[in-house]
C-alpha cells in the first residue's frame, strides 16, 4: 500500500517536474519571442524615426516654399487692401455726401411745409375780410336796385304831383267859379253872409285846419316811423342772409377741413404700419444678423477647443503607412460592398477609457478583423483585396460565425470583474460578432481579482487585467506588453472624431452669412428714417389743420351768437 502510495507520489512530482519544465521551456520560448519582437521594435523604431525625419525634410521644404508663397499672397493682400481702403473712403464721402443731401431735402422739404402752413394761416386770416367785402359787395348792389327804385318813385310822383296840381289848379278855378256863383245865387236870392259870419266861418275853418294839421302830422311821423322799421327790417333781413351765406360757407370749408384731416389721419396711420412693418423686418434682420455672429462666436469657441484637443492629443503623430493604406481599403470596400460593417477597432469603443488596454487585449487579433453581413460579402471582399493586391484581412460574416453562449454565472460573481462584452459600446447590428471575439473573456480590475476568479475558484476563462496581463483557460499567464500601440489605435479614433468634428465645425462657420451689415438692412434703415420724416409732416400739417378747424368752428359759433342776437 505505501508502496502504491510512494509510486503515485513519484509519478506525482515526476508529472509536475514536466509540466515545470514544460512551463519553463515556453517561459524561454516566450522570452526569446519577446526578445526577438523588442530587437524588431527596436528596427521599426528607427525606420520609423528615419521615415519621420524624412518626411520633417519635406515638410520643412514645403513650409519654406508655402512660406514664401505667403508672403507673397501677404503682398498682394496689402495691395488689395490699399485699394479697398481707398474705395471704402470712396464710399464713405458719397455716404457723407448722401447724408448731407438727404438733410438738405429735409431742411427744404420742413421749410415748404412751414410755408404751407403760414399760407393756410394767412389764407384762413383772410376769410372774415372776404366775407366783408362780400357782404359789402351785396349791400351795394341792394343800395343801387333801391336808389333806383326809388328814383322810379321820384318819378312817378313827380308825375302824380304835377297832375294833383293840374288838377288842383282846375278845382280852384271850379271852386272859384263856384263860390262866385254861389254868391251872386245868394245876392240874388238875398242870403249874402256878413262880414261877422265870415270872420266865424273863417275861424272854425283855421280851427278845423289846425286840427287836421296835427293829425296829419301824427300821420306823417307814422308813416316816416314805418318806413325807418322796413328799412331796418329789410337791412336785418340782408345781415341774417349774409350771416347765413357765410355760416353755409364757412361749414363747407369745415367739411372740407375736416375731409382733409381725416385723409391725414388714413395716411398718418398707414405711415404708422408701413414704419412698424419696416421695424419688424429690420429688427428681423438685425436679430438674424447677432444670432448668427453668436452662432459664429459659439462655432469659433468650439473649434478652439477642438484644436486644443488635438494639440494636447499630440496630433503630430503620424500613422504608417500600412495603416492608412487599410483605412482606405476598407473604405473603398464600404463603398463597394454595403454589408461591409467596418473594423471591430471601428464599430466598438471601450465605454471607459481605463478600459481600453484590455479591451484591446480582449479583441487580440480580431482588432482589424472586418465584419461583414454574410459570407458572400465576405468572399467578394477577400477577391476584390486578391485583384488589387490591397493585402490581406480577416472577416467575420454575421451568418455563419458559431457564437458561443455567454455564461451568465460570471456575472456578479466578484466586483472587480465583469464581462469583457460590457465594457464596450456598439451598434445591435453587430452583436453576434462582438459576442465572437469577446466570448467569455471577462475583465478584471487587478491581478489579485484575476487569479481569483481563475485560480481558487478554478473557472476555465480568460481573464484580462486593466493593464493587460493576460490568464489563460489552462492557467497560462501573459503580460508586460511593450508600448501602447492598443491605447494609441484607440487615442487615434478619438482623434479621428477630433478632426471630423473640425471639418464640421469650419463647414458650419464658412455656412453661416457674413456679420457684417447688408445692404438691405442698411436700405431698411433708409426707408424707416423717410417714413418717420413723412410721418411728422403729416402730424404738424394734422395739427395745423386742427387749429384752422378750431378757429372756423370759433367763427361759426361768433356767427350763430350774432344771429341769434339780432333775431
Amino acid at each position: 500500500m505505501e508502496q502504491e502510495k510512494a509510486a503515485e507520489t513519484s509519478n506525482f512530482n515526476l508529472n509536475r517536474r514536466r509540466g515545470i519544465n514544460a512551463e519553463i521551456k515556453q517561459y524561454q520560448e516566450q522570452k526569446k519571442e519577446a526578445e526577438n519582437y523588442q530587437a524588431k521594435q527596436d528596427e521599426k523604431h528607427e525606420a520609423v524615426v528615419t521615415h519621420i525625419l524624412w518626411k520633417l525634410f519635406h515638410f520643412q521644404r514645403s513650409v519654406e516654399l508655402n512660406k514664401q508663397e505667403i508672403e507673397r499672397h501677404q503682398e498682394e493682400l496689402k495691395e488689395f487692401r490699399r485699394a479697398h481702403e481707398k474705395y471704402y473712403g470712396k464710399l464713405e464721402e458719397a455716404k457723407r455726401e448722401q447724408a448731407q443731401a438727404n438733410r438738405g431735402v429735409s431742411k427744404q422739404e420742413r421749410a415748404i411745409k412751414r410755408k404751407e402752413k403760414e399760407v393756410e394761416e394767412k389764407e384762413s386770416s383772410l376769410v372774415p375780410i372776404d366775407e366783408k367785402i362780400s357782404i359789402a359787395g351785396k349791400n351795394l348792389k341792394k343800395y343801387q336796385s333801391r336808389i333806383r327804385d326809388i328814383a322810379r318813385d321820384q318819378d312817378s310822383q313827380t308825375s302824380t304831383v304835377s297832375g294833383l296840381q293840374k288838377e288842383l289848379a282846375v278845382v280852384k278855378k271850379a271852386q272859384a267859379k263856384f263860390a262866385e256863383e254861389q254868391r251872386k245865387i245868394a245876392e240874388e236870392a238875398g242870403a249874402v253872409l256878413s262880414d261877422a259870419d265870415l270872420t266865424e266861418y273863417n275861424k272854425l275853418r283855421e280851427q278845423v285846419n289846425t286840427k287836421i294839421a296835427g293829425e296829419q302830422i301824427k300821420i306823417d311821423n307814422y308813416n316816416r316811423q314805418q318806413k325807418t322799421d322796413v328799412g331796418t327790417v329789410d337791412s336785418l333781413s340782408n345781415k341774417v342772409e349774409s350771416s347765413q351765406w357765410q355760416l353755409s360757407k364757412i361749414e363747407g370749408e369745415v367739411g372740407d377741413l375736416q375731409e382733409r384731416k381725416e385723409q391725414l389721419k388714413s395716411i398718418a396711420d398707414q405711415v404708422v404700419q408701413d414704419i412698424e412693418a419696416k421695424k419688424r423686418e429690420y429688427n428681423a434682420l438685425t436679430s438674424e444678423r447677432l444670432r448668427n455672429a453668436q452662432k459664429h462666436t459659439e462655432l469659433d469657441e468650439k473649434l478652439q477647443d477642438c484644436l486644443n484637443k488635438l494639440l494636447e492629443a499630440d496630433d503630430g503623430r503620424r500613422q504608417s503607412e500600412r495603416e492608412i493604406r487599410m483605412k482606405e481599403t476598407i473604405s473603398a470596400l464600404k463603398r463597394i460592398f454595403p454589408g461591409v460593417k467596418g473594423r471591430i477597432s471601428e464599430l466598438c469603443k471601450p465605454r471607459m477609457k481605463k478600459y481600453g488596454e484590455a479591451v484591446s487585449t480582449v479583441l487580440g487579433r480580431h482588432f482589424d478583423a472586418v465584419v461583414v453581413d454574410n459570407e458572400k460579402t465576405a468572399k467578394d471582399s477577400i477577391e476584390y483585396l486578391r485583384d488589387q493586391r490591397a493585402g490581406q484581412a480577416t472577416f467575420i460574416p454575421l451568418d455563419t460565425i458559431q457564437v458561443k453562449p455567454l455564461n451568465s454565472n460570471l456575472k456578479g460573481m466578484h466586483r472587480g470583474m465583469r464581462m469583457a462584452i460590457d465594457t464596450i459600446e456598439f451598434d445591435n447590428s453587430v452583436e453576434r460578432a462582438m459576442q465572437y471575439v469577446c466570448g467569455n473573456a471577462v475583465v478584471c480590475d487587478d491581478l489579485a481579482v484575476a487569479k481569483y476568479i481563475c485560480y481558487d475558484k478554478g473557472l476555465e476563462v480568460r481573464a484580462v487585467t486593466l493593464d493587460g496581463t493576460v490568464i489563460h483557460k489552462g492557467g497560462l499567464m501573459t503580460g508586460g506588453r511593450t508600448g501602447n500601440s492598443a491605447g494609441r489605435r484607440w487615442e487615434d479614433q478619438e482623434v479621428e472624431n477630433l478632426r471630423r468634428l473640425k471639418d464640421n465645425l469650419i463647414a458650419q462657420i464658412n455656412a453661416l452669412p457674413k456679420a457684417r451689415r447688408g445692404a438691405q438692412e442698411e436700405t431698411l434703415q433708409g426707408e424707416l428714417y423717410g417714413l418717420e420724416q413723412k410721418l411728422a409732416y403729416n402730424r404738424d400739417e394734422l395739427v395745423c389743420l386742427l387749429s384752422s378747424i378750431m378757429g372756423e368752428v370759433a367763427l361759426i359759433g361768433l356767427i350763430a351768437e350774432t344771429l341769434a342776437t339780432e333775431s
